[in-house]
């Protein structure tokens, strides 16, 4: 009986000690915190100035019984920086791998802490950059590529042609580019993780065998106004064939500033894919690339990254996307208020007093005065701005309904009275670039430093909206959507639409597949509607949404959009122009008025029975 308990025993350490192998060999370079260790490695952080770096931490927890909370916290070593956080539960005898993403224009680098059921380690835990010490620096960098193990180990990069093209008017060479070594498997499969990024390259190969999640970040990156490169072919998915872009390599030789891109060959291939685009490079073609068509490759990396514009002061800011009326204190009506407090407690109140032979009432009556000037300044304030705050959003989506992807790209501000004690809640899928005075800085503010949750979604928690000082952001994002407009075809040869928005539509556009635009005025969300007719014709206009995502004119190209449909919508498509924004989030809850409008630029699925 001894011998048969021993050998259970011996056969249950054993198989204790295969299952804990795994965690001991994966935590060889990590932190140990007793029963936990942690590592946390760089996945895309490098050396742009936007977008979001992202970072892997793994949690291993080798205790049998007890699950830990732990906090893994990066902070800037910049004053002012910004410090994101993310708090896990980790059960017994498992391994959690979790993404955190961190503001790029935080140049002062990341340290790493950690925190275990509350309690702060003393032990900082140590970045493993060696996935991004593949960084290859020119001296001019204003390109920054994310480039694929195959494309490096084949000397793409190295070539004459390529480095010829890549050259800028000094003759340096103006890209800067990260080489990976690991597999397409390791890469991020969150697109925020390819926004400091103006370009992928990578090989159809390894795009086709690359795990589902990553291979559609990558798609996402590219719909969200970033521009991918396939070397060796590839499938475009079919929404997007129709939107490839014809153009010529004399017109980049003629005018070298031109954005678009451009067939280079028969072989080489661009499409316009939501608001980025995606060129496809034959593999055997590839050598026959010119450095004038590399250049043109690298001029159209230009806008993949939110364009950026300098702004003196937040009143300039205001001026272009207002989200209220006036910036800055009513130095008027407080100066008043003052002169009026300084007369009130000095002579007026001396002379009543001494008239009344009180003057050691001076004791209660300054105390009483003051409060009541302090009373009377809260109240101006309250009475002239409230104490609810105000939002606005402006953004345009792009509805691809056969992916049901939605691809949205916007501005939105926030101002309030009293400083928010929530923060401000975004998805893990939105990119956000703060819009700041140049002399403040990109994250610097009035807040100090800026912490980020990551724990349950992308909170803002403190230092991004502070009271009185309004804050703005642009913003990109790729989400999965189910909404859609139900188009019919009636047998008289009439469309009628279903609005499936969301959202009560102002005005929508559609091009029929003849490329007849009909209209239609006033759809509440839920109701269907009949179209009429139009006079207006389609232009065949490819550049697509990339002049909208990389205009410093946000506020007039959305007015040109909405003024001239005929000029952005290709036949199967849509637009809808809407006064709420049901593809944009709300970020601060409790707002007392939310201003803002919506385009939606639809791509109809075909459905059974017709419609589309």
């Amino acid at each position: 009986m001894n011998e048969s308990n021993s050998s259970g025993r011996f056969i249950a350490l054993f198989f204790a000690a295969l299952l804990c192998a795994p965690l001991t060999a994966a935590s060889a370079y990590a932190t140990d915190y007793g029963d936990i260790s942690v590592r946390v490695e760089t996945v895309t952080s490098g050396f742009s100035a936007t977008g979001y770096g992202e970072y892997r931490a793994t949690i291993i927890n080798r205790s049998r019984t007890k699950s830990h909370r732990v906090t893994i916290e990066l902070f800037s070593g910049a004053y002012g920086g910004v410090e994101v956080r993310r708090a896990v539960e980790v059960a017994p005898l498992s391994t959690m791998t979790i993404p955190l993403f961190k503001p790029e224009a935080d140049l002062g680098g990341a340290g790493v802490r950690a925190l275990i059921d509350g309690s702060l380690q003393d032990q900082p835990a140590e970045v493993d950059a060696s996935r991004t010490n593949a960084w290859v620096s020119r001296s001019a960098n204003r390109f920054f590529l994310l480039v694929s193990p195959n494309v490096e180990k084949s000397g793409l990069m190295n070539d004459a042609a390529v480095v010829g093209g890549f050259t800028g008017a000094g003759g340096e060479n103006e890209v800067a580019y990260l080489a990976y070594k690991s597999p397409t498997p390791e890469w991020s499969a969150n697109w925020v993780g390819y926004s400091s990024f103006d370009g992928v390259m990578i090989t159809a190969e390894e795009l086709s065998g690359a795990p589902d999640a990553v291979r559609s970040a990558l798609w996402r990156f590219a719909e969200c106004g970033g521009s991918l490169l396939i070397i060796g072919g590839g499938e475009i998915p079919a929404q997007w064939r129709a939107r490839r872009v014809i153009e010529v390599e004399a017109a980049y030789e003629a005018d070298p500033s031109r954005k678009f891109p451009m067939a280079l060959s028969s072989k080489t291939q661009s499409y316009n894919v939501g608001f980025g685009w995606v060129t496809v490079i034959d593999a055997a073609g590839m050598k026959n690339v010119l450095p004038t068509q590399w250049g043109a490759i690298k001029n159209s990396w230009n806008g993949s990254r939110p364009a950026g514009k300098n702004y003196s002061d937040a009143a300039e800011i205001n001026k272009d996307f207002p989200v209220v009326e006036r910036i800055g204190i009513p130095v008027r009506g407080l100066f008043v208020l003052m002169l009026m407090f300084v007369i009130v407690i000095g002579p007026i109140n001396l002379i009543w007093l001494a008239r009344r032979r009180k003057k050691i009432w001076m004791l209660w009556t300054v105390p009483a005065i003051a409060l009541a000037t302090c009373l009377a300044v809260t109240g101006f304030a309250l009475f002239g701005e409230g104490v609810s705050a105000t939002s606005r959003a402006e953004a345009f989506t792009i509805l691809d309904e056969s992916s049901h992807r939605a691809s949205t790209i916007g501005w939105i501000a926030f101002y309030a009275p009293i400083t928010p004690s929530e923060g401000l809640h975004f998805s893990y899928d939105t990119e956000l670039t703060p819009v700041t005075p140049q002399t403040w800085g990109y994250y610097y503010g009035r807040g100090g430093e800026r912490t980020i949750d990551l724990s349950n979604d992308q909170h803002l928690d403190s230092g991004w909206v502070t009271a009185r000082a309004p804050a703005y952001f642009k913003f990109r994002k790729s989400e999965t959507r189910r909404e859609r407009l139900t188009i019919r075809h009636e047998g008289d040869g009439a469309i009628s639409v279903v609005n499936g928005l969301g959202a009560d539509v102002r005005k929508l556009w559609l091009a029929d597949r003849n490329g007849e635009i009909y209209s239609a005025n006033e759809i509440r969300a839920g109701a269907e509607a009949k179209l009429s007719l139009t006079n207006r014709n389609l232009v065949d206009y490819r550049a697509g949404m990339r002049e909208l995502f990389t205009s410093n004119d946000w506020p007039g190209k959305m007015k040109e959009v909405e003024s001239s449909p005929q000029r952005f919508l290709a036949p199967g498509c849509y637009l809808a122009a809407l006064d709420a924004g049901p593809f944009v989030e709300e970020g601060l809850k409790n707002v007392g008025t939310r201003k803002g409008r919506a385009l939606v630029y639809g791509i109809s699925a075909p459905t059974a029975g017709g419609e589309r």
